[in-house]
Formats: structure tokens, C-alpha cells, sequence
């Protein structure tokens, strides 16, 4: 079967010529359709769930020391909601070190919107910073911002990291995540 998303003046004509009209067909003065357009049916169809690797980048300084440049890992599950129009960060864990091996971990939050293709509520949070002698670290959060691509499936984004209200920290960065393959089945 032909199905025609759009037709207009003669086109719509030439293609109607021996169909009857819908009984609910509506009038050129009717409201439009909540009905998604194929462009964004086809962008929710290509938000792709299941698990991402990628790396994230950037610097990282505590107030009154150098400033320190970071990279290292991101891992995230991504859970496509029940409506299929946003794509769940899960489990979505960054990992890395400095210049001097000191240890960087966080987790990135928010959801993807598969019409829009950005990361909405995006946050960096439980981060922490610490040296190798220093078991407990200086903990942070922040947020994070990206745009989805679905060609390879991918997300690429940036973060910022400010710690409380002393503002003992601050750090910046990219992060981005490509497409390694389907979820675990769960139990």
C-alpha cells in the first residue's frame, strides 16, 4: 500500500483523482493533528537503547592548587521510556585520573529527548576528587548538557563541576558516548 504524508494543490489533486474523501478527513481550517510527523516519529524510532562506552575530558582545579587536567571512561545504560520518547541515563558512571594519578569518579543523570535530541535535567552528581592518600576526597556536583546522534547511536556532551557553597572546586569538560550494544536481559 502507497501511504502519502504530505500532499499539497495539484500533487494532493492528481493523487486523489478516482478516491472518494474520508468521512473524517478534516477541514482546511481544522486544528492540526496530535498526531507525531514523520520526522518525529522517525526520531523517536531512532533513539536506540541499550549500553554506550565512550571517555570524558577536561580540567579540574581546587581553589588555591594547580590546575589539574583529567580524562578516563564513561559507562551508561540507556533505557528507552514507555511512551518512546526519551532515553533514561543509567548506571551512567564517569571514571578517570589526573595528571598525577589522583582519582576522579561521578555519575551523569538526565534524559535524553529522542524528538529534540538533547539531554534534558542533565546533572553531574556524587562526583569526587581525591588524592591517593586521601581516602575521602572532595566531593562535587554539577551539570552536563548533550546532543544525541543516531548514526552511529551516540552522545556527545559537556560538564561542569562546582562543589558546595564554599566553591572549593571547579572543573570543566567534554564527555561522549557511542552505541556498544543491547542491554543486559533483565532477571
Amino acid at each position: 500500500a502507497r501511504v502519502d504524508v504530505h500532499r499539497h494543490g495539484a500533487e494532493a489533486d492528481a493523487g486523489a483523482a478516482g478516491s472518494q474523501p474520508s468521512a473524517a478527513a478534516p477541514s482546511a481550517g481544522a486544528p492540526a493533528s496530535p498526531l507525531p510527523t514523520a520526522a518525529e516519529a522517525a526520531a523517536a524510532a531512532a533513539c536506540q537503547p541499550g549500553m554506550y562506552s565512550g571517555t570524558f575530558t577536561g580540567s579540574i582545579q581546587l581553589i588555591g592548587l594547580s590546575l589539574s587536567s583529567v580524562t578516563g571512561t564513561v559507562r551508561a545504560q540507556l533505557e528507552l521510556d514507555a511512551s518512546n520518547e526519551t532515553l533514561s541515563l543509567r548506571n551512567a558512571r564517569i571514571q578517570g585520573i589526573d595528571q598525577n594519578q589522583n582519582e576522579v569518579t561521578g555519575v551523569l543523570t538526565g534524559k535524553l529527548n529522542c524528538r529534540t535530541r538533547k539531554l534534558e535535567d542533565g546533572r553531574l552528581e556524587n562526583g569526587n576528587y581525591h588524592s591517593k592518600e586521601d581516602t575521602q576526597g572532595t566531593a562535587f556536583n554539577g551539570t552536563t548538557q548533550a546532543t544525541y546522534a543516531s548514526d552511529p547511536p551516540s552522545a556527545t556532551g559537556t560538564w561542569q563541576a562546582v562543589a558546595d557553597a564554599l566553591q572549593v572546586i571547579a572543573g570543566q569538560g567534554t564527555w561522549s558516548l557511542v552505541f556498544t550494544g543491547a542491554s543486559p536481559a533483565k532477571d
